[in-house]
């Protein structure tokens, strides 16, 4: 605090001096020493400056203490015997000197900018590294998953960017589920993202082994399992026990951080408390191992089931004793109907489906668990169906099956509950192919906004990314655009990013230039453009006044009305 009040004042202002000019200084402090400040630049930004010197050019004498004393009067701290006492003690350096000091600072302060520039370089090509792995493991996971490649030297040339020296030949997918009180969505987000981090991190250190994070689908870990053949691998049972492990000393680890007593009868405050103290377990499925990588989705679906239908916390697939060519031929066909648009014959052959259930448990000693698997494996693929046709992306983990029919303790209770759930996934098709110009803004719009709050994909968004994450040709989504907003997709886009940009601009450590490459712009002087253009003001104009540049009717700095120039955000 006595620093803050006395040094810091003349520090503080000689900084901001020597960050506007970019020259080093020599200035008096409020005791009347002498001080240095030299500023650190590293390609034209200002990243600290270097202090030094509390020394006097003359001798002292008891005139110029007196000075000081009458300049310090106010800081009643100070023990004025003693502050005389250091005053006669203080260096006598001659200007020579402190020039000499200034350039032995000025050789440091470019060394450290030097360094800084290197670190920086080192840095963003490691996360540009990372990012790409990121990318890379997900479209290596959506190529298994979908069981087809354009060819197996380009499946091969990814698998070796990614580590594999082997294919595959097992999946498991790790669940997460909540522990006492309902998750808010931003809650649940976060702790999928430290799953999925501690996942990552286990995994990193083994060989032929990608983990990666698709929505709807759960954490999915491709790996080879050495048991296969006798091939060399990994024990699919150890390492599922090594995730769960992982994963739970990492949610414990965060839980320990942000967790917070509060022993108030409110009600939000019992909802703080319960989501601090009911952290979200994670289970594991594992399906079989395949001789063949195009069978992979086989093995991720088995994962699937394999959680649906039990409650252990590492849950192995077996396949059924029992299925009949029927039930199995019966699902097929309510899948084929939905994705060939025949609604009306995919809801008769989803009624008529409990009937073949019925029939073919009626001779099993567990008719109410044989039940409980075949509607579980039926509307798992109906629903997994409805996702791939883009109605929804259901439960996260891939598994939206598993809550209603599991806790259904009749066969009327079971068929109840999967009629209401192929039924829910028809009609969510047939809306979304109903209205699909309409529905296909909406999720485009969504995607836009989600990609803002994410670094990374605010940096990869563009109007092909997001047409090819909504389904369909770049073309066809610029013009379902323009005909429903009667803008173009570029320009909302545009907006949409200068808009996330004024809210981050109003973060006190925000720099232009940072958030300027974390929505995307290449170039900070291009992004300065685009704002003014679209906000009426400049960045660094908006920043150091939002409230006068962002009332209504206020103007830009051409003197223009600035609700014109941002119209198109309403």
């Amino acid at each position: 605090r006595h620093e803050a009040e006395s040094c810091a004042v003349s520090d503080r202002a000689a900084e901001l001096r020597v960050r506007k000019t970019g020259n080093a200084e020599v200035y008096r402090c409020h005791a009347g020493l002498v001080d240095i400040a030299v500023p650190v630049i590293c390609e034209g930004r200002h990243i600290a400056t270097l202090f030094t010197g509390q020394v006097l050019r003359e001798p002292p004498d008891m005139e110029q203490f007196v000075q000081i004393r009458q300049q310090t009067a106010a800081l009643t701290y100070i023990d004025l015997v003693e502050l005389e006492k250091a005053y006669f003690r203080v260096p006598v350096v001659s200007g020579a000197e402190i020039e000499k000091t200034i350039q032995i600072l000025e050789v440091f302060a470019e060394y450290l900018a030097v360094s800084w520039k290197r670190l920086s370089d080192a840095l963003r090509q490691h996360q540009k590294k990372a990012h790409e792995l990121q990318v890379q493991r997900k479209e290596f996971a959506l190529m298994l998953l979908e069981g087809q490649a354009p060819d197996s030297r380009e499946l091969r040339d990814l698998m070796d960017r990614i580590g594999f020296k082997q294919y595959p030949n097992r999946m498991l997918v790790v669940a997460l589920e909540t522990g006492g009180c309902p998750e808010t969505g931003a809650r649940v987000d976060v702790q999928w993202t430290v799953a999925a981090q501690a996942v990552e991190e286990l995994c990193s250190g083994l060989p032929n082994i990608c983990p990666t994070y698709l929505r709807g689908h759960g954490i999915c870990v491709f790996f080879r399992d050495r048991r296969a053949r006798g091939t060399p691998g990994v024990d699919a049972q150890t390492l599922a026990a090594k995730i769960l492990q992982t994963v739970s000393s990492k949610e414990n680890a965060q839980n320990g951080a942000r967790r917070e007593v509060v022993p108030s009868p409110d009600s939000s405050a019992r909802r703080t408390l319960c989501a601090s103290r009911s952290p979200l377990a994670a289970r594991v499925g594992v399906g079989c191992a395949k001789d063949d990588w195009r069978e992979l989705a086989d093995s991720y679906h088995e994962a699937c089931m394999a959680l649906a239908s039990s409650l252990a916390r590492i849950a192995i697939y077996t396949p059924p004793s029992e299925m009949t060519e029927e039930v199995s031929a019966s699902v097929h066909a309510i899948c084929r109907a939905i994705a060939d648009r025949r609604f009306a014959d995919a809801r008769m052959r989803a009624l008529d489906l409990p009937r073949l259930v019925s029939r073919q448990a009626s001779g099993c000693v567990e008719q109410i668990g044989t039940q409980r698997y075949l509607f579980i494996y039926a509307l798992d693929a109906i629903e997994y169906t409805a996702r791939e046709m883009g109605a929804g992306i259901g439960e996260p983990g891939g598994v939206p099956a598993q809550g209603g029919l599991n806790a259904a303790g009749n066969t009327f209770e079971l068929q109840d509950k999967f009629t209401r759930g192929a039924q829910s996934a028809i009609d969510r098709v047939r809306t979304l192919y109903a209205g699909r110009p309409r529905m296909l803004i909406d999720r485009a719009s969504g995607l836009i906004e989600q990609s803002l709050k994410n670094p990374i994909a605010a940096q990869n968004m563009s109007v092909g990314s997001l047409a090819a994450a909504v389904g369909v040709s770049a073309d066809y989504l610029s013009r379902m655009f323009k005909k429903s907003t009667a803008l173009t997709l570029e320009r909302y886009l545009m907006t949409r990013r200068i808009a996330a940009a004024e809210q981050m601009l109003l973060e006190p450590l925000a720099s232009v230039a940072e958030v300027s490459e974390n929505l995307g712009f290449s170039d900070p002087a291009y992004f300065a453009r685009v704002f003014r253009k679209i906000a009426g003001c400049s960045p660094r104009a908006y920043r150091d006044n939002p409230l006068r540049i962002g009332a209504p009717g206020a103007a830009n700095e051409n003197g223009q009305p600035r609700a014109a120039a941002v119209g198109l955000l309403n």
